[in-house]
């Protein structure tokens, strides 16, 4: 008996978006990135072109393609390698945010062999071969394993991180400055950040500072420093910037202090 009005709704909300539009760009590595969506079609398109007049799109995923034969589609990692021809990306057709790695090469559109269950996070190394990856355990849905992996060897990745403590989970992702791989462990009051070189990705990660109780921070990268938004010394945050090789506490060096007023994001 609500099917009537349930139409009507549906109807009305339809009648006030723009069906066929498209999203402001971003550059990124010679190319404009860019989604756009079509009249009666449910799902974006993702596109690019070189960053230059009268480039050609190149349709990097079409959603819509992707959902046929699914009742729900859903798009999580998207993520370019630096050389631009690899996207990584997750998707999810069950409507659960369980969403399964893959990576496409944009040069020939080929599907590669690598494919992942339960992705939560990936960033690419600056090699342009290796990605590094978070997955979710089977009963919370807790991000808890960080995994590096190689296209070369796709069935071989590499277990590097598991978070036990089940009040955190993990997340990897890139510096803006695209200088470092960020790991991300975060529980709703407290969290701790581990760095590495996007140019070494073998090598070790190193603690920015150790989790405490109580006190959260994120990390990002410019130059040569990294800049810190922390709440040790209020809710509201403050900004410190801190040496590359040395960015724990000891070396703090304050910028924006904490104020009472004012929320620092």
């Amino acid at each position: 008996p609500l099917k009537p009005i349930e139409q009507k709704l549906y109807d009305e909300r339809l009648g006030r978006i723009k069906q066929t539009d498209k999203s402001v760009p971003y550059r990124k590595n010679g190319y404009l990135y860019y989604t756009r969506t079509e009249d009666g079609k449910q799902y974006a398109i993702f596109c690019r072109k070189a960053d230059k007049d009268g480039a050609a799109e190149q349709v990097l995923l079409d959603g819509n393609a992707l959902a046929t034969g699914h009742s729900f589609w859903s798009l999580g990692v998207f993520e370019v390698s630096d050389d631009a021809r690899y996207l990584a990306y997750a998707t999810d057709t069950t409507g659960y945010r369980q969403y399964v790695l893959q990576v496409k090469d944009l040069t020939t559109g080929e599907t590669l062999p690598l494919r992942q269950e339960r992705t939560t996070s990936a960033a690419w190394a600056a090699d342009n071969a290796t990605l590094f990856f978070t997955t979710e355990d089977d009963t919370t849905k807790r991000s808890d394993r960080l995994f590096r992996v190689t296209l070369a060897k796709p069935a071989e990745a590499v277990q590097l991180y598991h978070e036990p403590d089940e009040r955190f989970s993990v997340g990897v992702g890139r510096s803006r400055s695209e200088a470092y791989l960020l790991a991300e462990i975060g529980s709703l009051t407290s969290s701790e950040v581990r760095v590495l070189s996007a140019k070494t990705p073998t090598a070790e990660w190193r603690i920015v500072e150790p989790r405490r109780a109580d006190v959260e921070y994120d990390v990002d990268h410019r130059g040569d420093r990294f800049y810190i938004r922390v709440n040790d010394t209020g809710r509201n945050f403050r900004l410190v910037t801190a040496p590359l090789e040395t960015p724990g506490k000891a070396n703090w060096t304050a910028l924006v202090p904490h104020r009472a007023h004012v929320m620092l994001q």
